[in-house]
């Protein structure tokens, strides 16, 4: 029943900065910075026959291997290599084995699954019709290359196996109508030597078959020792001199029959066009799929449907099946994704991971989670490796009691929880602390049917921060706002002093030092702003700052706000920021009275720094077209003070908007300088994006980071308010 190479096995025997300007450097990290395997180490254009062809890299348990696929050069086997291609991008070659080595001649793999979330855990890869054979005098099976097995006597046959060809083997030319050869290992060949250096045995009765006569593991003590293909994933695309060079990430998706899901996409670069693949992770069975490729040209933004119910042509992804989302490309983009479900809005942007060491992506804290009746808040993180996670989640309730769980999470899997399935945890303010032992990005949702709302939040990294900026906050007159702070200690035994800044646009800064605490054995507290300040405005933006007295330990703080009609926003305070953010989300209606607001914080409070900023207005029209605000320049910001910028301020933006309906979306991007004694230095800007819109959903979005740029933590000295 599986298809075979046994009639061929059969037939064959055995820089220095001044003074002033180190005020300014990004944080150092601590730790080796996350690496995603799949932008490491790539191979070099020069090693490739033809550098217009695709380059697959599959991640084995013993290492990496990159082969490059004849799909344009070689001559191009293409039927053979679109084939291949499939089920890599279909994510059926993912958690696959070698199920068969022999020395000085093949080895194959391609065929069979081995994967703990399914049941059975050992099963047959789904494979797709037979193709044609395309054997081709002019690629022989060569040691390096890579061919299609196929059934004996069946030239026609070749389905999803393949064989790596050891040595050079003649022979193959000639057999059953030739063996097609579809492209060559450019880089990695160490490995697939070393796992056909190890020993064999006969797994037919332990797999159940007849094809695992041979089969290579790291220990022949164990049958499990299995050499897997953990990954398998194209790290450059056809036709392209370029390689995928970044990552950005989001742990949540979902689709059901009342879901609407759209991931906003922008290139922020004006001088180079970005190629971006979309893969989702789902949580179980098939993991990868790839469900968007394309190509954004200078500063172009894009809205991709995910899902859209009522709509099945625009389902792009499994119904019912929790996944994760991951967006690769060759330049630098920014991504958002907004989600419709109990009938409100959500939206968030995507995490940029690399800047971070991977110490501080196993942790994430959450301060504003709620459980109570008809609230449904959910918890979901996306493992960032190839090994193993093994996640803890400890749940604190504002009463004192607490619930710690532990699951395990496989490579490159989305993990997460219901909180409302929790049932020994108490009802009302909820806070989380989210540890791994791999590297992670964790976010958190709330939604309530009625009345309808929906939040969505990227948790704190790195268990929080001893400081932190909230860009925009806003207390609606007809409604409520809060914020809540939350101990990331394994200890609270003592008492916390948390001192607090407001800043408002006319320049005003209030406070509230040394009137806040969290007292030795709680872990959490929550205020309501218009209570906490009374001199602060309603309707009307703010920024809010806050530092643990003497830096004793590090919080995680969430705002929450509540409009009068009912809808909601939450935002996790920002403890890290860059140069440069993008905004992919955003959008005006001109034909309701909703507003977005893009806040920008200047966060320096010693010396002279002014930061000098741009907005670019990226527009789904398919071309490089964009909007910078202010025309022809930039406006400036001195320090400790902050702006708010409405896109129905803004003449230019809002002609392009009402000129037609497809450009009510669009991207931002924010860029600044800063100036040290009119002296140019590196350094960042803390900004959000909200949008106050009852007709099409209140949001808060925080950005992602550029890629590439130094990312600069809100407790540097040079940020520290008096």
């Amino acid at each position: 029943m599986f298809r075979l190479f046994a009639a061929l096995f059969r037939s064959r025997a055995g820089t220095t900065r001044p003074a002033e300007s180190a005020l300014f450097e990004g944080l150092e990290q601590r730790l080796a910075l996350y690496a995603d395997p799949f932008l490491a180490d790539l191979p070099q254009l020069s090693d490739m026959k033809n550098t217009n062809d695709t380059v697959v890299r599959f991640q084995t348990n013993h290492g990496i291997i990159d082969i490059e696929i004849y799909d344009r050069g070689g001559p191009p086997a293409r039927v053979t290599a679109q084939n291949f291609l499939t089920y890599v991008t279909s994510g059926r070659y993912d958690n696959t084995f070698f199920h068969r080595s022999i020395s000085n001649f093949v080895l194959q793999g391609g065929g069979f699954v081995d994967d703990p979330t399914n049941s059975p855990q050992y099963s047959a890869v789904t494979t797709d019709p037979a193709i044609v054979n395309e054997y081709s005098n002019d690629r022989k099976n060569l040691v390096r290359t890579i061919a299609m097995a196929k059934l004996g006597g069946q030239p026609n046959s070749a389905t999803s196996q393949f064989f790596f060809n050891l040595v050079d083997n003649p022979d193959l030319d000639t057999q059953n109508g030739g063996f097609t050869v579809f492209g060559k290992v450019i880089k990695g060949w160490d490995v697939v030597e070393t796992i056909a250096g190890f020993q064999t045995r006969d797994l037919n009765t332990f797999l159940g078959g007849d094809a695992f006569g041979q089969v290579p593991l790291s220990n022949t003590n164990d049958n499990t020792s299995l050499i897997r293909i953990i990954d398998a994933e194209i790290i450059k695309p056809a036709d392209q001199l370029a390689f995928y060079t970044q990552t950005i990430y989001f742990p949540e998706g979902f689709r059901s029959g009342r879901i609407v899901s759209t991931v906003s996409l922008v290139n922020e670069d004006a001088n180079a066009s970005a190629l971006y693949q979309v893969i989702v992770r789902y949580e179980t069975k098939t993991r990868d799929t790839v469900i968007s490729t394309g190509t954004l040209v200078p500063g172009a933004h894009l809205e991709l449907p995910v899902s859209k119910a009522g709509t099945p042509s625009l389902n792009l992804v499994k119904a019912g099946a929790p996944f994760a989302y991951i967006i690769r490309s060759t330049a630098k983009v920014g991504a958002t994704l907004t989600h419709k479900d109990f009938g409100a809005t959500a939206s968030e942007s995507f995490f940029q991971a690399e800047p971070f060491d991977a110490e501080a992506l196993k942790s994430w804290s959450f301060a504003g989670a709620q459980k109570s009746p008809g609230v449904f808040t959910y918890f979901v993180w996306e493992n960032l490796t190839g090994s193993v996670a093994t996640v803890t989640i400890n749940f604190y309730a504002a009463d004192g009691s607490t619930v710690l769980l532990t699951k395990t999470t496989q490579p490159y899997r989305r993990g997460g929880i219901d909180l409302s399935q929790i049932t020994n945890l108490s009802n009302g303010l909820v806070t989380a602390r989210i540890t791994s032992t791999q590297p992670i990005v964790a976010s958190m949702s709330l939604y309530r049917a009625a009345p309808a709302r929906a939040t969505m939040e990227l948790g704190v990294p790195n268990g929080g921060n001893t400081q932190g900026i909230l860009p925009g906050a806003i207390i609606a007159s007809a409604g409520q706002a809060v914020i809540t702070a939350m101990r990331t200690s394994d200890s609270i035994a003592s008492s916390v002093t948390i001192d607090f800044q407001f800043i408002l646009s006319d320049g005003t800064v209030l406070s509230n030092n040394g009137t806040l605490t969290l007292p030795s054995g709680t872990r959490s507290r929550r205020w309501d702003l218009s209570t906490l300040n009374a001199a602060l405005p309603a309707d009307e933006a703010f920024t809010i700052r806050y530092k643990v007295r003497s830096a004793t330990e590090p919080l995680a703080m969430s705002y929450y706000s509540l409009g009068a009609g009912g809808d909601a926003v939450a935002e996790a305070f920002q403890t890290f920021s860059s140069q440069e953010l993008l905004f992919a989300g955003g959008f005006t209606d001109p034909t309701d009275t909703g507003r977005e607001i893009i806040s920008i914080v200047n966060p320096y409070t010693s010396g002279t720094v002014v930061a000098n900023y741009r907005l670019r207005f990226h527009f789904t029209d398919g071309t490089s077209d964009e909007i910078i605000i202010p025309p022809g320049g930039s406006g400036s910001l001195t320090q400790n003070r902050r702006l708010d910028i409405s896109v129905r301020d803004l003449p230019e933006v809002m002609a392009r908007i009402t000129s037609d309906a497809k450009f009510r979306t669009y991207s931002i991007t924010l860029s600044t300088t800063l100036l040290v004694g009119g002296r140019e230095e590196d350094g960042a800007i803390f900004a959000s994006l909200t949008r106050i819109d009852p007709a099409n959903g209140t949001v808060a979005i925080g950005p992602t980071l550029r890629a590439g740029n130094t990312v600069f933590f809100a407790n540097d000295a040079i940020f520290t308010p008096a």
